[in-house]
């Protein structure tokens, strides 16, 4: 059986982010492919460890900066190796690319990070957004990109801002969004009239859901004053003693925390509210929103890569138009009849764009096709090959300094 080593962030928790639900679904089609996966993190033992288990995949700790990593993955010899986000591949890749150098390498982007960081220092006032002159988190990330032998794109606005403003040769890239097995049964969803309150949901330790809450606070009593008994329910892993202290009973702003089940909270709720100021990638807690029935009112940063504007779920604003945005709010969860077009409009967006079976096809179509060929690509590929002998001259001997300077502590 062909054998693949994902080398993760963290354990993926589908539970906590759109991030960790994106690694399963990507480890799902690997064994459709025919892969036996091990998952591998530095991050220590968590109860998704456990859960890896339970679907076939064999795990293991990893250590940055340690020359056991080299003994442990030479004697595993997958033939592809996934690079979980590119700081993943910067602390690996050199390892992996010396002792199995056959191996297929491939970057989950899951988003890109240089582009978030863009639009939050724009948002933060730190800096005007601009590509160019890339940005040392840019010139990182775009490195690893292009010393992979495939990157995989979450977005279709990033693979347009790769290949069209940066000229990364789509050779290197390939399309696969968050994807969804079916569409939803419209009988199995409750409509308006069962449904009730606001809600917001988003993991805690993601900056960009963290400064839409502080938008919120401001936003929801504009909302609150319109609707009175309406509330605004606020979900997400992480909610440390700040977001907490955000709860206001009597206001209607009810911080929930962690909610193990999502789906209750987007089959019970009328509306769902994201006021993303910066981010990148797909969110999924929006198209989450359309697969469960819930209209919802974002910004243009919420809905990039899933919708245009004039073809939401709901209303999509310009980030910061909080009278426009309370306008909107107010008018989805009292007019039932926008509500229900908002509602099936979610659900063509996702059968016509999201569906799981064409996607993941294309991508075991394209993974085969390139490790079929990886010798060639790789011959022809001269900026990767650069790049590659760079990154192994400059982490290799910086990381030997490290392992022998923890070595000497001990």
């Amino acid at each position: 059986m062909k054998k693949l080593l994902i080398i993760g962030h963290r354990w993926p928790d589908p539970t906590a982010s759109a991030a960790g639900s994106r690694m399963l679904q990507l480890i799902k089609a690997l064994q459709q492919g025919g892969y036996e996966i091990t998952f591998s993190t530095t991050e220590t033992d968590s109860p998704f460890r456990e859960k890896l288990l339970n679907v076939g995949v064999k795990s293991q700790t990893i250590s940055v900066n340690d020359d056991g990593f080299d003994v442990w993955v030479r004697s595993l010899n997958p033939d592809v190796v996934v690079f979980d986000r590119f700081m993943m591949e910067e602390q690996f890749g050199w390892r992996v690319a010396e002792q199995i150098p056959e191996a297929m390498r491939i970057l989950d982007t899951e988003d890109l990070h240089f582009l978030r960081d863009l639009r939050r220092r724009e948002v933060m006032n730190l800096h005007p957004y601009s590509l160019k002159p890339l940005s040392e988190l840019a010139k990182r990330e775009l490195a690893s990109i292009l010393r992979c032998d495939l990157s995989l794109i979450i977005s279709e606005k990033e693979m347009e801002l790769l290949t069209t403003e940066l000229n990364i040769d789509g050779k290197h890239l390939h399309y696969i969004p968050i994807v969804f097995d079916k569409a939803r049964s419209p009988g199995n969803i409750p409509g308006f009239s069962a449904r009730s309150d606001f809600m917001f949901i988003g993991n805690f330790k993601h900056a960009p859901n963290v400064d839409a809450l502080q938008q919120l606070k401001t936003i929801w009593p504009k909302i609150r004053k319109q609707l009175p008994k309406a509330s605004l329910n606020v979900y997400g892993a992480y909610a440390g003693d700040k977001i907490m202290s955000l709860n206001d009973n009597a206001g209607g702003l009810k911080i929930r925390g962690y909610i193990p089940e999502a789906s209750e909270a987007f089959l019970s709720h009328r509306v769902l509210l994201a006021p993303l100021r910066f981010g990148a990638g797909l969110k999924g807690k929006l198209l989450e929103s359309m697969y469960f029935g819930i209209p919802s009112v974002t910004t243009s940063v919420g809905s990039e890569g899933i919708a245009a504007a004039n073809d939401w779920s709901g209303f999509t604003l310009t980030p910061g138009d909080h009278n426009l945005f309370v306008e909107k709010a107010v008018k989805l969860y009292s007019e039932p009849e926008d509500w229900k077009r908002a509602a099936i409009k979610g659900e063509e967006i996702l059968e016509g764009r999201f569906l799981e079976s064409g996607h993941l096809n294309r991508f075991l179509g394209r993974l085969e096709e390139r490790r079929e060929t990886l010798e060639a690509y790789r011959s022809s590929d001269i900026i990767g090959s650069i790049l590659n002998t760079n990154h192994q001259l400059a982490y290799r001997y910086l990381s030997k300094y490290i392992t022998l300077k923890n070595l000497q502590k001990n």
